[in-house]
């Protein structure tokens, strides 16, 4: 709102702190420190409060743990958000990768690797680019899921071609890449195309059924 308030697009502002306007909404939803927030509130020339918004937080719609994606032997569970975003848990997604990792966090500490990195930067994905859309995942409430553990983050399903892409490219290239890594990437890769993965979410999760009644 602060933005319309003073006649300045996000893209505006992007240009005026040197950064992609993906990566703007990332810092003005809150993911980031509070010196580049001052950043941002100093070169719009208000008070820091006024750039710091509340975090929208979606919904599951159709999905869960126990409706998984199925990739040869690999599982990922899927799910399709309240305004039609298909999305793959972080978990979810490190697991088929073959990460032995428990942590959240790695899956975004394993992009910002380099060749990683570099590779999804180059794969043009909207306005923005794959590694901007990786490191800004989607908050949302899985559905039919109690508890502290009920709030997730995911990311966009087409993104984890994007990641498999990236991982077989750098073991091509001679990175240090783990051979799991590259296997199980080279399985994603092939049993599914980049414009075929939402509609085996949608099989997976029962959102096609909704469709077709919809229909």
């Amino acid at each position: 709102e602060v933005l319309s308030n003073i006649k300045i697009t996000q893209k505006e502002l992007a240009g005026k702190i040197g950064m992609s306007e993906v990566g703007v909404s990332k810092l003005i939803n809150g993911t980031t420190t509070k010196a580049t927030l001052e950043k941002i509130a100093n070169a719009l020339g208000v008070d820091i409060s006024d750039v710091i918004i509340e975090e929208k937080v979606y919904k599951a719609k159709f999905g869960s743990d126990k409706t998984p994606l199925h990739l040869n032997a690999l599982e990922l569970p899927c799910y399709v958000l309240e305004d039609g975003t298909r999305v793959f848990s972080g978990r979810g997604i490190q697991k088929s990768i073959g990460a032995t990792s428990v942590s959240g966090s790695w899956l975004s500490r394993f992009v910002c690797t380099e060749p990683i990195k570099g590779f999804l930067t180059e794969i043009k994905s909207g306005d923005s680019n794959a590694f901007e859309k990786i490191t800004s995942p989607i908050r949302f409430i899985r559905n039919n899921a109690g508890g502290s553990q009920s709030e997730t983050y995911g990311y966009e399903a087409t993104l984890l071609i994007d990641l498999c892409d990236a991982i077989i490219k750098a073991g091509e290239l001679g990175f240090d890449i783990p051979d799991e890594y590259v296997r199980n990437a080279n399985v994603i890769v092939r049993a599914t195309a980049k414009t075929g993965i939402i509609a085996l979410v949608d099989e997976a999760t029962g959102y096609d059924k909704e469709k077709t009644r919809a229909k």
